[in-house]
Parts: C-alpha cells; structure tokens; sequence
C-alpha cells in the first residue's frame, strides 16, 4: 500500500517496481528493475555449491560461514564422531579414508578447492563414515549442521542435490 498526501500524484510503475524489489527478497538499490543486479552479496564458494538458492538465503548462510585453517595431517573428521558442520574446500586438499570393521584403511578420495564434505552423517543422521585429514595445509570453509539443513529446507531442487551425492558417495563406501 502506498499513501499519499492529496496533492501529490501517484506513480503506480513506481509503486509496481518497489513491490518486484520486495518480493526479490534482495536488497535492490534505488531505482532497480527486475533483472538487474541486487547489492545482495554472498561468499563465492557458497554460490557454487548451492546454485539453486536465491541470493538472499545464499548472503544468510555466507553470515553463518566459519574459515578453519589446517595444517598437512591435521584431522577434519574422525570417523564415527557425531555430524556437526558441513564443509566446503577453499584451498588445499584433504583425503578421506574409510576404516573397515577388520582394521584396514581403504582411501576413498582426495578433494580439492570447491569440493565438499561432510553431509552425509547430517542427512542420514549417523555418526561420520570416515576420517578426513588434511592432506596439504588447508582452509576449509565450515557450515553448522542446523544451518546447512536450513539450506536445504529452502530448496527442494537443493536438497534433492545433496541427496544425489550422498547416493553416489555411499555407493563407494567399503562394508
């Protein structure tokens, strides 16, 4: 609703566009049109890893963010530990190496800048299925698990994402 004195006009393209601007949940600067940019900013990583998500809920998960710096055999992630944070890599590498029943280390992947880790004990709800260590020294961007799970909740598209990784990461567990 606008409200206006008497004597002055209206201008309802105005009225319009300050409603577009509402409804793009952005902070839009003076005079934006749909289709322009926004003064909404987010971490870059974030943006790459969670495409589908409006810049607005990428801008409130890029405030939650934690920069974690590691050095070479430092542990991210113990297998078996409770789920506590999802990561993104920023630079580095870290191995992840799955721990068999019969004692064996079975390596499963290094990851490197832009990849992930850490989302499938917070989507199925189990302990870690393996340990992560730095391999190089490393930054690594962490996300509380309440929070990555916001994320997701925000986007069906997003989590049915996440959900295809877990199914392909699992594929490649070890018993």
């Amino acid at each position: 609703m606008t409200v206006n004195d008497l004597e002055v006009g209206r201008n309802a393209r105005e009225t319009l566009r300050v409603l577009q601007a509402l409804r793009s949940g952005e902070l839009c600067p003076e005079a934006w049109k749909p289709g322009e940019s926004t003064l909404t900013t987010y971490n870059e990583w974030i943006g790459q890893i969670f495409p589908r998500l409006s810049k607005a809920a990428l801008a409130r998960a890029s405030n939650h963010l934690q920069t974690i710096r590691l050095k070479a055999g430092d542990v991210v992630i113990r297998q078996g530990d409770e789920p506590d944070r999802f990561y993104i890599v920023a630079d580095g590498e870290v191995d992840v190496v799955r721990h068999t029943a019969e004692g064996t280390s079975v390596p499963l992947a290094t990851l490197r800048r832009g990849e992930v880790f850490g989302e499938i004990g917070i989507l199925e709800k189990t302990r870690r299925t393996a340990d992560v260590r730095a391999r190089t020294n490393v930054e690594v961007l962490a996300l509380d698990w309440r929070d990555f799970k916001d994320l997701l909740d925000a986007s069906d598209p997003t989590a049915r994402d996440f959900l295809q990784i877990v199914e392909q990461r699992r594929a490649t567990l070890p018993p």
